[in-house]
């Protein structure tokens, strides 16, 4: 969002993407260019576009398999970058139309591609686990 190449969202956007599911990321990013490319009306609905940019994490309801089956999903339908963050195990899994890559407790997540520049600092999710709370 800092450049304005985009719009970032949290877990209360919406998603309709090409295979009819709705779908509800943690986090993800849209450029410009694809937001834009919706009519007016159509920016103010569940959006039928497919984020560039998503993130997941689980949390302690969620199955991790089922976390990592929308993931796959996501990739199929056009995003271009995920990540899958599982707090307990300090895990992330990278998702690009090429490979899935884990990474196992690393500090810092870069982002590549459509968010090239982007960096999320993990420690804060890591301690706030050691310590039972969680950071902000």
């Amino acid at each position: 969002m800092r450049d304005g190449r985009g719009e970032g969202f949290d877990s209360s956007a919406a998603f309709v993407f090409p295979n009819g599911s709705k779908r509800v990321p943690d986090a993800s990013w849209v450029s410009n260019e694809r937001l834009l490319s919706l009519p007016y009306r159509e920016r103010r609905k569940f959006l039928k576009v497919v984020p560039e940019f998503v993130i997941e994490i689980k949390s302690p309801t969620d199955r991790y398999s089922k976390l990592q089956e929308k993931m796959n999903e996501y990739i199929e339908n056009g995003v271009e970058l995920g990540w899958l963050i599982h707090p307990d195990l300090q895990e992330v899994k990278v998702y690009t139309q090429a490979e899935v890559v884990t990474h196992n407790a690393i500090q810092k997540l870069r982002g590549t591609g459509p968010v090239k520049g982007f960096q999320l600092d993990l420690r804060p999710i890591w301690e706030g686990l050691r310590y039972g709370r969680v950071s902000s």
